[in-house]
């Protein structure tokens, strides 16, 4: 007894029909009937009554029997591949700052929204944390702006992407090219953007000047800006969706900032079971960023 025979029969008691139970199945008549013939070989006696002359066919008494063992059959066979279908499925826990995970990355997520053999785990998280999860196993992939030493996991840089000086043009009047020593410390709203940054911060300011405000999302960035001569560096993803009204301002100072360094984070020793996963959605991150003319990738660098 298999699949093929037991939706054979069923298919016969629906249609009452050979001829449209085998185009019911997309198969000959001839199929259907020998399907039928095995199946009642097995069962050891006629499920189904054909007369010759006769189109319709009727069930016997025990075929009448055998309906709910054969709808019972088909349920748990639909169930199996159920569990199959869901147990194939990989659970790839990914993390990643909000100013990547809600600028950057939207539509590569989208992108895996409808792979059916990925569930994807998103988390909101700072650098730190993120290095401490994969520590723990607790996530698959992390990408991170400011690399930690590892002996556990491995550190790559993936993408850069460039920083920009933003300011709202209701409350200050930056020009499109200014030079550093310009800017006041004290009317900036910083965010911690990585090394790169740090550096270029400290070359132009020293560590005694404090910022007005320092923010651990680009969200309040906004919300600072508003304010005579206030200022911040971010980057450009960020500066493009806080700039949906129009009213930024996106200056570069001089000397030149410098861009924002991008790693993907895994594990040295990575679960067997998520290997291709990780794998695929590395992939696919890479030719996602590609796509965007700000964005760079090692290669484009020859580095």
């Amino acid at each position: 007894m298999n699949l093929l025979e037991i939706e054979a029969f069923m298919a016969i008691t629906e249609t009452r029909n050979l001829s449209k139970a085998a185009d019911k199945l997309f198969v000959s008549q001839s199929t259907v009937s020998s399907r039928l013939n095995s199946l009642e070989a097995e069962v050891g006696g006629q499920l189904i009554l054909r007369r010759p002359g006769i189109k319709g066919v009727t069930l016997t008494p025990k075929g009448t029997e055998f309906i709910t063992l054969a709808s019972r059959y088909l349920a748990v066979e639909k169930d199996i591949k159920t569990w199959k279908d869901n147990v194939s499925k990989y659970d790839l826990k990914v993390s990643a700052p909000h100013s990547i995970n809600s600028y950057l990355f939207t539509g590569l997520y989208r992108r895996f929204s409808s792979n059916s053999h990925l569930r994807l785990t998103i988390s909101t998280h700072w650098n730190n944390t993120i290095y401490n999860l994969l520590d723990n196993y607790l996530l698959d992939i992390g990408f991170v702006s400011r690399p930690f030493p590892s002996k556990n996991l491995n550190t790559t840089p993936i993408f850069y992407e460039p920083l920009v000086l933003i300011s709202d043009r209701r409350y200050s009047s930056y020009p499109d090219v200014l030079d550093a020593s310009e800017l006041s410390v004290e009317d900036e709203a910083y965010l911690d953007l990585g090394v790169e940054y740090e550096i270029w911060h400290s070359q132009n300011w020293s560590p005694v000047e404090k910022s007005k405000v320092n923010v651990d999302t680009p969200t309040l960035i906004e919300f600072f800006l508003q304010a005579e001569r206030a200022w911040a560096v971010v980057p450009l993803c960020v500066a493009k969706m806080l700039n949906r009204d129009g009213n930024i301002t996106l200056s570069t100072p001089i000397p030149e900032l410098p861009r924002r360094t991008i790693y993907v984070v895994t594990q040295r020793d990575v679960n067997p079971s998520g290997v291709n996963a990780i794998r695929m959605f590395i992939e696919e991150t890479k030719r996602y960023v590609a796509t965007l003319d700000y964005v760079r990738v090692p290669a484009e660098d020859g580095e």
